[in-house]
């Protein structure tokens, strides 16, 4: 029997006797005592580079010792369920677990951030931010620790879900405060009942859709977006937040803020 482990979104990769699995998952936001929509893709390898979908593959989701949750992966290798939450803000692991026909088991993890939908939030273009061990890094770290003791930070980025493992690790090291990295674009998600007890299921259609709007959906208080280039600030004012430019970049979007360096806006705040 192999086992693996899958932590944030990092592919998991199990080698089985005819191939080896990939599993990748995202972050999750939703708000305490809700249900997060947790999604999974299942994907085997049985050639170099060649990962093909995992199709009516049974999947369990459960996180700590709350209800289990199932959901047969679809014709892309996709599966995914609300999965309960708890009632108090943190961050939360999201177990996952599939076992194939031969009995291989893969094991997984997901992170899940429970937020009061009451709480300010702001939205961080993760890839505007100083590299750790760059000259703005340190005061880039120290203008959002100062925002994140006031409000909850999510972080957007174009870089895909297999690179979101290096991405957390990349954020802790240059000092940045922890959470939720999403996509600035995913695929729809949307819940069904299915078969003849109307158990909830979540259907992933091919279109995509912004996660930042739908995030705005679920938590009303986030309306400002920091970043540091004129494509990031027409996503952010599309949403309906506010903008917040850290630099010199010319903007075509109204009532932009301006902070001339993060070393102002650590000083000034938003």
């Amino acid at each position: 029997m192999h086992r693996g482990k899958l932590f944030f979104c990092l592919p998991l990769v199990l080698v089985g006797c005819s191939g080896r699995y990939i599993l990748t998952a995202g972050d999750h936001v939703v708000t305490v005592g809700g249900e997060a929509p947790v999604v999974i893709r299942l994907q085997r390898s049985e050639v170099y580079k060649l990962a093909m979908s995992v199709k009516d593959a049974p999947v369990q989701f459960r996180i700590g010792d709350g209800p289990e949750r199932w959901a047969f992966t679809d014709g892309l290798g996709y599966a995914g369920t609300p999965v309960p939450v708890p009632a108090q803000t943190g961050k939360y692991r999201v177990d996952i677990t599939y076992q194939d026909r031969e009995g291989d088991v893969l094991n997984g993890e997901a992170a899940v951030y429970a937020w009061h939908v009451g709480r300010p939030a702001v939205a961080v273009d993760l890839d505007c931010l100083p590299p750790a061990g760059g000259n703005d890094a340190e005061a880039a770290a120290s203008a959002l620790t100062t925002v994140g003791r006031r409000a909850n930070i999510l972080y957007l980025t174009r870089r895909p879900v297999a690179e979101h493992q290096r991405v957390h690790a990349d954020m802790e090291a240059a000092g940045y405060p922890d959470g939720p990295v999403l996509l600035w674009q995913r695929e729809y998600w949307h819940v069904r009942p299915v078969g003849k007890y109307a158990v909830l299921m979540i259907a992933v259609e091919s279109r995509l859709i912004s996660q930042l709007a739908q995030v705005r959906k679920a938590f009303p208080r986030l309306d400002v977006g920091i970043c540091a280039s004129d494509l990031a600030a027409r996503a952010f004012t599309e949403a309906g937040l506010r903008c917040l430019i850290v630099g010199q970049a010319e903007v075509g979007v109204g009532n932009a803020m301006h902070r001339k360096s993060w070393e102002e806006l650590a000083a000034a705040g938003i």
